[in-house]
C-alpha cells in the first residue's frame, strides 16, 4: 500500500491533478477587469488630451488677442493724429470702425523725432480672411522705420471695433479697441475678447 502511495504522487496523473491553476471563471473575471481598467485608462486619456487642447486654444487666441491690442496701442501712443484718409503704399485707406490709420512723427536711428516729417500706419482685416489683423506702414525718406505692406499681426480675429471721441476722425484725442478672438478645435469654440482706451499724447 506505501509503495502504491510514493507512485501514485510521483505520477503524472497526480501532478496534473494536483497543481493549482486558473479556473475558466477566475479567467474570466480577470479579462473582464482588465477590459474594464482599460476604459476607464482610455477615458483618462481622452479627458486629459481635450483638456490640453482646450488649453492651447485659449493659450493661442489670448495671445493673438494681445499681441494686436500691444501693437495697436504703441502706435497709438506714438501718434500725432488720426487721419480720415490716406493712401500708404499705393492703396488708399479710410478710418473708420474696422481701419484706423495714424499719423507717426519720424524718427532717427537714435529714436529722436525729426521735425516735420511723418510716417503713416494703417490697421485693418484682411480683404481675404477676415480671421487675419494686417498692418502697413510708409515711411519717411529720413525716418528710420522701414516701409511694410500687409504684414500680419494677429490671426483668430472674430472682430474689430475702432472708435473715435470725436464726431470728427481727424480731431480724435482717444481711440478705444475693441477686439474678439475665436478659434474652434474639435466641437469646442473658444472665445476671447479685450477693450482698452488709448490717448494720443502726442497730439
Amino acid at each position: 500500500m506505501l509503495v502504491w502511495l510514493k507512485w501514485l504522487m510521483h505520477s503524472k496523473f497526480y501532478i496534473l491533478h494536483s497543481s493549482r491553476g486558473f479556473s475558466i471563471i477566475e479567467i474570466s473575471i480577470a479579462v473582464i477587469i482588465i477590459s474594464i481598467l482599460s476604459i476607464i485608462i482610455a477615458k483618462i486619456f481622452i479627458a486629459h488630451s481635450d483638456l490640453s487642447s482646450r488649453e492651447q486654444t485659449s493659450w493661442e487666441i489670448q495671445f493673438n488677442n494681445s499681441l494686436a491690442q500691444t501693437k495697436i496701442k504703441d502706435s497709438i501712443l506714438e501718434a500725432t493724429k488720426v487721419m480720415m484718409t490716406k493712401t500708404i503704399n499705393a492703396t488708399s485707406y479710410t478710418s473708420g470702425a474696422n481701419t484706423l490709420i495714424l499719423e507717426l512723427p519720424s524718427i532717427d536711428a537714435a529714436g529722436d523725432i525729426i521735425s516735420e516729417k511723418y510716417d503713416y500706419t494703417v490697421f485693418y482685416l484682411n480683404p481675404s480672411d477676415e480671421t487675419q489683423l494686417l498692418t502697413s506702414l510708409e515711411a519717411d525718406g529720413a525716418s528710420s522705420r522701414t516701409s511694410s505692406s500687409d504684414r500680419t499681426i494677429a490671426h483668430f480675429i472674430a472682430g474689430i471695433i475702432f472708435r473715435y471721441n470725436a464726431p470728427q476722425i481727424k480731431n480724435t484725442t482717444l481711440v478705444s479697441i475693441f477686439l474678439k478672438n475665436s478659434k474652434t478645435r474639435g466641437k469646442l469654440t473658444q472665445n476671447f475678447s479685450s477693450t482698452t482706451s488709448v490717448r494720443l499724447y502726442n497730439k
